[in-house]
C-alpha cells in the first residue's frame, strides 16, 4: 500500500469518526430540548402510581388534600411578598401570575442566566450530510486502496512473468 494511500485512509476515516461524534452530540442535545421536564414526568409518573395502587376513595381525598397544600402555599408566598414589595411591583407580579406565569418568584428576582428558547446548535439535516459525506469519503478511500493493492500485485505478477 502506498504513502499516499495510507495517508487519504488516515484522514477519511478522522473525518468519519469526527463526523459520527458529532452526529451523535446532535441526536444526544436534540433528545434533551424535550418539552416535558423531569419534575413533570416524576409528577406523572407518580400521579399513574397513585391512582393504580389506591382506592377511589382514598385518591380523592390526597388529591384534595394536596390541592388545600397548594392553595395555603399561594397565600403564604402572597403575603409573604406583600409584606416586602411595592404596591407597584405587587400589583405587577400579581398580573404576571394571573396570566399563567407558574413562577413563585417576584419578578425582580428572576435569575439572570435564562435558557433561550430558540433551538441551540447545527440544524439536523447538516449534520446528517455532512455525516453522510464522510462514509462517502471514507468508501472512497478504501476503494482507493484496494485499487492500489490490485495494481500493486498485477505489477508483481507482470514482472515475474
Amino acid at each position: 500500500m502506498s504513502k499516499l494511500a495510507r495517508a487519504l485512509l488516515l484522514v477519511a476515516t478522522v473525518a468519519a469518526m469526527n463526523l459520527a461524534g458529532l452526529t451523535a452530540a446532535a441526536h444526544a442535545q436534540a433528545s434533551d430540548e424535550d418539552t416535558t421536564t423531569q419534575q413533570e414526568v416524576a409528577e406523572n409518573w407518580s400521579y399513574y402510581q397513585q391512582s393504580t395502587r389506591v382506592p377511589p376513595a382514598e385518591l380523592k381525598a390526597r388529591m384534595q388534600a394536596d390541592a388545600t397544600r397548594r392553595e395555603l402555599s399561594d397565600r403564604w408566598t402572597y403575603y409573604y411578598h406583600a409584606t416586602r414589595m411595592s404596591p407597584a411591583e405587587l400589583e405587577a407580579w400579581m398580573q404576571a401570575k394571573d396570566r399563567g406565569d407558574t413562577s413563585t418568584e417576584p419578578p425582580a428576582q428572576v435569575p439572570a442566566s435564562v435558557r433561550p428558547t430558540g433551538p441551540s446548535g447545527q440544524p439536523a439535516w447538516l449534520v446528517v450530510s455532512l455525516g453522510g459525506l464522510a462514509a462517502a469519503l471514507a468508501l472512497v478511500a478504501g476503494l482507493a486502496v484496494v485499487a492500489a493493492r490490485r495494481a500493486n500485485r498485477r505489477a508483481r505478477v507482470g514482472q515475474a512473468a
